[in-house]
């Protein structure tokens, strides 16, 4: 298990496509320079003792796919950069961190999001009305088939300390439901996730949010969920459990 720091030499490693550092003892802040980190498709830093802010230099990682900094630290409002310059973002997961104030309309921007998880912050004010533009989630399965989403965060080469250099690796990702986790990696691509649980969100839930229909698929099927896969938004702070 890994501790301290986050060194602050990302720009050596300009190439890296995957870097997992998850699930270790890491403090401090993300350093600046890992927004040198250009080819970086999966970045996970979650269940970690990081703190402080963002940094915007991450916005030059425009081709990240999967951002995973769940179970820190982080403070500070939800950076607007991530909508204007992580466009091509699947997997959100902000999750359990310290994060106010509210959900940045640019986050609209992100038509192929699949997974957005902001729960257990500190968040305040509306759901964006705009949020039913993600268009991600209401396409047929049947379209993920020749999607490059579909491969593009299944099997990538990685650096992974837990691994060792160069091995494939498997994306997956975690989801809480009522209390158990769930794994999903060769099936991750089929998931639609919206959870905005344990805020202090406040005002009506947008029903253009409640419309979005998935056409097809049974990934959650066990789970009883809605036809969004997961709508999550229980604990708020005038909204109640739709599950």
């Amino acid at each position: 298990m890994l501790s301290g720091s986050l060194p602050d030499c990302w720009m050596h490693w300009s190439e890296l496509i995957v870097l997992n550092l998850e699930n270790n003892k890491l403090s401090g802040n993300i350093p600046s320079s890992m927004g040198s980190l250009y080819q970086i498709s999966t970045l996970r830093l979650s269940n970690n003792d990081i703190s402080g802010i963002l940094p915007s230099s991450l916005k030059n990682c425009t081709g990240l796919q999967l951002l995973d900094v769940g179970q820190n630290n982080l403070n500070g409002e939800i950076p607007t950069w991530i909508g204007e310059y992580l466009t091509r973002l699947v997997v959100l997961r902000l999750k359990s961190n310290r994060f106010y104030g509210s959900l940045p309309l640019n986050l609209c921007q992100l038509s192929d999001i699949q997974i957005l998880d902001v729960s257990l912050n500190d968040l305040s004010g509306f759901i964006p009305r705009c949020f039913h533009t993600f268009t991600r989630m209401v396409h047929k399965v049947n379209d993920y088939v020749s999607s490059s989403v579909s491969t593009g965060i299944d099997s990538l080469y990685t650096i992974d300390p837990s691994r060792g250099y160069g091995r494939i690796f498997v994306n997956y990702e975690y989801i809480t439901w009522k209390g158990k986790n769930y794994k999903y990696d060769k099936n991750l691509w089929l998931l639609r996730i919206i959870d905005l649980s344990s805020n202090k969100l406040t005002g009506e839930i947008p029903i253009n949010l409640t419309n979005l229909v998935v056409c097809g698929g049974e990934s959650l099927q066990a789970l009883n969920c809605k036809p969004l896969k997961l709508l999550y938004i229980r604990r708020t702070e005038d909204f109640v459990d739709l599950l």
